[in-house]
């Protein structure tokens, strides 16, 4: 064992030896020599050249150099030292930088450890200057950074440099070619340039008056598919090539990129076209989504014509957001809410076709087997026919085969089995022994369907007549749920007491950033803008202060318009949880550490206080909290216990000198405008250009009201009343044809009432033919009325001619239940008059006196339940001393009565709550003896209310009963206290 261990030991410390040495080698190692000349194209030396060793990575911690930087002197030359323990890149820069295109030398591969020396022998060419002007732009995403690379004649980099880097190893000599830097914009060497040397981002380089192109590539995070693009445009070409002298040029980057976005939304357009185009061939009638797509087109001619005259983001984008949102979002929405309406209806309809081709099988045929076999005969003619004319048999076939197949199977053997199986449950009686009620029924329709029959002519016009108001009910009406924009007032009053605006995104019932060009950048430039920046909500997030965590940070703006009123932090001011209180004071400053998996920083900050329990309970127009710290909008909240507030400049901060602020772990969620002339117009056209994900508040006034898109039902009424014309007509036309019927059958009628039927069998024979007619019409009304949105399709879509198509399954159904009340109305009086024909009757009255009645109300309206009763009017905090007193006054003059009496009269302390409501009550008893078995008591309490935020006490009151009272003397302790509140109007003049 001995000799093991002593070998164990031995091998420990040759491993101990060897890490030492090799921390000696990388403490202590020995400086590369670095050396060269720099010269102009025609080999003139150039002084004052900056050469720039910029540190690319560190292999240790002591260096604490960025770069290293070496000048040429009169001959060009340059020598010095570098740290071996570090990987390189070189800049080569012109004293004036305008004059000479910067080299690059990338020796990021190369192991500087094992280098002894370096010597750069570099041309510079003259250089010519383009200005990079603004930023990209991208609808429907977010654009992320862009870059302009200068390329030859054939469209290749132009990179390759005159000169030569020679580097010498332990092991060999190295040859790297230099090459002119040749992207600029928001690449990374750009970007290095533009922080060791006076380097501009705003500018790039091209060779002195050489055939170049210029290509400008930008990424951006498309929300259409949720991907990364790359979008690229070359200015220039082989044939006509720039050639760029003293005079410079310009690349608008906005002005290009928004060239791409008009072709973006062509595309778009091009994409709800086709999806109009593939769901009108399924049968769908789409003539409201193809006026939108018109008004696409429209739009985005609008903006290509805009662009042309060189106007900029402010005439153009709000067309190409419309026309985004329009093919994007809500045609595609208005077409799969459609699709979903006609999928149920697909399912559900063939219901509707089975019961009606049974009633139309039982009006035609007595015998049962040729009901039957007409039942089966109609409903697969039905089934073909609405195949044709209802969109939702094709989706559903299309879609799930099964699905079709088991709904028109079930549906066909549902009303099958109940009217021909189950037949001899429900027989039609020829002649009751006795008439009982369903006897009465069974009889009443047998002799309405044979009545109708006979009268062939006179049937068909009344069918006739009931069916086109079915159809135009159908087809005309716009009864149906439709996805629109919806208006909702909002829970809450004006928080900012002036025109405000907020903006909210909501994916899906999640609460989702905004896009910090569109809902902040861009409109930044019109009006003023609050934003709310804090973390990103869907990743983890971890905020380090003092060993403990808090899991969210956001920065409000101190002039926020409803936030303002609880946050007030300048820059670098912090507010922390109350959980902090034992551990840190205010004034205090601290370091917080925010970590995430795509960011990290630190954030030096002084406490100025905690966050108090009454931030948690804002809210914005919108009915949601400003801040949030969860994702979910039903229960969106703020968890003062897990968040910290800064000041919104100190987080923006932190993003600056990033190529896309806003895009890491950091968001806007909501946004509050102000600055604006109506803020109602804005609102509308905010919603108009953001589409379905969005809602919008505003607030005018003390009212507010919320926007968004949403489903609703829109009723016939909303169009006015002339819908009830034909309504009326068709019950005229009804109501005329039953009276000649009663005139006509006087004889069988007589012989109805010596058969035993009473006046209601009489009428119920009457009102069974109507419904009759009814039943057919509606039917019949319903098919023409899908019929004619079929023709409306092939004919009238061009024409824009607009009409609802109802696709919800209940339309065949209602169309039915619609003509049956309509021929029950036409045929109600002259079925009356039939059935009091031969039998007159007696109408008696009882008569009550008016006490006895009175009596029976009170015995009615009796309830244990309290009742709150509020009056108009407002008391100053000026009177509310002298008002109190002057109410237990009058309370108390009712101390003594014998009839009713006020007992127990009580004052209580006034309490303020932590909202700062703050409440006096006055509670007393108030008892009555009178007409009454035993006396009642009634507790009231009267409370001077003073809302937080309000300048005057309101007052109501609630009464409640002891046991139970009737309202009636509720109602009398009310107005008590309203003739108290009268008589404090006409004194308290006097008496302040």
């Amino acid at each position: 064992m001995k000799p093991i261990k002593a070998l164990v030991i031995a091998v420990i410390i040759v491993i101990m030896w060897s890490l030492f040495a090799s921390v000696q080698v990388y403490a202590q190692p020995q400086a590369v020599s670095v050396s060269g000349h720099i010269y102009s194209e025609d080999g003139e030396p150039l002084q004052g050249v900056s050469v720039y060793f910029y540190i690319y990575a560190k292999l240790s911690f002591e260096i604490i150099e960025r770069y290293y930087r070496f000048i040429t002197d009169a001959s060009g030359a340059f020598n010095g030292q570098i740290d071996p323990r570090a990987r390189y890149i070189v800049y080569i820069v012109a004293p004036s930088i305008d004059e000479y295109i910067p080299v690059k030398i990338d020796l990021s591969e190369v192991d500087t450890l094992k280098v002894n020396s370096m010597k750069i022998e570099v041309k510079m060419k003259r250089a010519a200057t383009v200005r990079i002007a603004g930023s990209p732009i991208f609808i429907g995403g977010v654009p992320l950074r862009f870059t302009l690379t200068v390329l030859n004649r054939e469209g290749q980099p132009y990179s390759e440099a005159e000169g030569t880097v020679e580097v010498e190893t332990i092991e060999q000599k190295l040859a790297i070619k230099p090459e002119y830097l040749h992207e600029y914009g928001q690449s990374n060497d750009a970007y290095i340039l533009s922080k060791i040397s006076g380097f501009s981002m705003e500018k790039a380089y091209v060779p002195y008056k050489e055939a170049v192109r210029l290509k400008l590539l930008y990424t951006v995070f498309d929300e259409r598919d949720r991907l990364l693009k790359k979008i690229e445009t070359t200015l220039g070409s082989y044939e006509a090539p720039l050639e760029i002298g003293d005079e410079g040029y310009l690349v608008d980057v906005t002005h290009i990129s928004l060239k791409a976005v008009i072709e973006t939304e062509r595309r778009d357009i091009d994409y709800a076209r086709s999806l109009i185009a593939e769901y009108e061939a399924l049968g769908f009638y789409l003539v409201e989504e193809n006026r939108m797509l018109h008004e696409a087109e429209k739009l985005v001619n609008d903006a290509q014509r805009l662009w042309s005259e060189g106007k900029g983001v402010d005439e153009v984008v709000p067309l190409l957001e419309k026309v985004y949102t329009l093919t994007r979002d809500i045609i595609p929405r208005k077409i799969y809410f459609v699709r979903d309406i006609a999928w149920e209806g697909g399912i559900v309809l063939p219901v509707f076709l089975a019961l009606f081709s049974a009633i139309m099988a039982y009006y035609f045929f007595e015998d049962n087997r040729k009901k039957m076999m007409a039942f089966f005969g109609i409903y697969i003619l039905m089934v073909l026919l609405f195949a044709q004319l209802y969109p939702g048999f094709p989706l559903l076939w299309k879609l799930n085969k099964e699905i079709f197949l088991a709904a028109t199977s079930a549906s066909f053997l549902g009303i099958f089995a109940f009217f021909y199986l189950f037949e001899r449950y429900f027989e039609e009686i020829e002649v009751p022994a006795k008439i009982t009620s369903m006897a009465a029924i069974s009889t009443a329709f047998m002799l309405a369907k044979r009545f109708s029959k006979l009268k062939k002519f006179r049937t068909s016009i009344t069918v006739f007549s009931i069916t086109i108001l079915i159809w135009a009910v159908v087809t005309l009406a716009s009864f149906s749920t439709v996805y629109v924009k919806v208006t909702s007032d909002s829970p809450i009053s004006n928080p900012a007491g002036r025109p405000i605006i907020t903006i909210r995104k909501v994916t899906n019932g999640t609460v989702s950033p905004l896009n910090p060009l569109t809902d902040y950048q861009i409109l930044s430039r019109h009006y003023i803008l609050y934003p709310r920046i804090q973390d990103d909500l869907s990743k983890s997030v971890e905020i380090i202060v003092k060993g403990k965590v808090v899991h969210h940070i956001a920065g409000v703006d101190p002039k926020d318009p409803v936030l303002s009123r609880y946050v007030k932090l300048n820059y670098g001011e912090a507010l922390l949880p109350r959980s902090f209180a034992g551990l840190i004071r205010p004034g205090e400053n601290i370091t917080i550490k925010f970590e995430s998996a795509e960011m990290k920083f630190k954030l030096n900050l002084k406490v100025v206080g905690f966050i108090g329990e009454e931030i948690a309970a804002v809210k914005d127009p919108d009915g949601l909290p400003p801040i949030v710290t969860q994702s979910s909008a039903k229960e969106a909240q703020l968890n003062v216990s897990d968040i910290i507030l800064v000041s919104r400049v100190t987080l923006e901060d932190v993003l600056k000198g990033m190529a896309s602020p806003f895009s890491k772990s950091l968001k806007i969620y909501t946004v509050a405008i102000l600055g604006m002339e109506n803020a109602q117009t804005l609102a509308n056209d905010l919603l108009e250009r953001r589409g379905g994900d969005y809602i919008i508040s505003f607030c005018e006034g003390e009212s507010c009201k919320i926007l968004k898109y949403g489903v609703k039902v829109q009723g016939i009424v909303e169009q006015g009343f002339a819908f009830l014309v034909p309504i009326f007509i068709v019950a005229f036309n009804v109501l005329a044809t039953m009276i000649s019927i009663v005139k006509e059958r006087r004889r069988e009628i007589f012989i109805f009432v010596t058969a035993g039927f009473n006046p209601l069998h009489v009428a119920l024979v009457f009102l069974a033919e109507a419904v009759i007619y009814g039943l057919i019409s509606g039917g019949l009304g319903y098919v023409l009325g899908m019929a004619t949105f079929k023709l409306a399709q092939l004919t009238a879509i061009s024409e824009n001619v607009l009409l609802r198509e109802k696709l919800e399954w209940y339309w065949g159904f209602l169309a039915i239940v619609i003509s049956v009340i309509v021929s029950i109305l036409g045929a109600f009086k002259p079925a009356m008059d039939a059935a009091f024909m031969f039998s007159p009757t007696e109408e008696k009255r009882i008569k009550v006196e008016a006490h006895v009645r009175e009596k029976r109300r009170e015995r009615i309206s009796t309830t244990m339940a309290s009742k709150i009763y509020t009056f108009s009017q407002r008391i100053s905090e000026v009177e509310v001393e002298i008002f109190q007193p002057f109410v237990v006054g009058r309370l108390s003059d009712l101390k003594y009565g014998i009839v009713e009496k006020v007992e127990n009269i009580e004052e209580h302390e006034e309490e303020e709550r932590p909202d700062g409501t703050r409440i006096r009550r006055v509670t007393f008893d108030y008892t009555v003896s009178h007409e009454v078995e035993k006396p009642v008591t009634l507790e009231a309490e009267l409370r001077i209310i003073k809302d937080a935020y309000s300048e005057n006490y309101r007052v109501e009151l609630e009464v409640r009963p002891k046991e139970e009272a009737p309202i009636t003397l509720m109602e009398h302790v009310a107005r008590i206290i309203r003739d108290i509140l009268k008589d404090w109007e006409k004194e308290k003049d006097r008496l302040l």
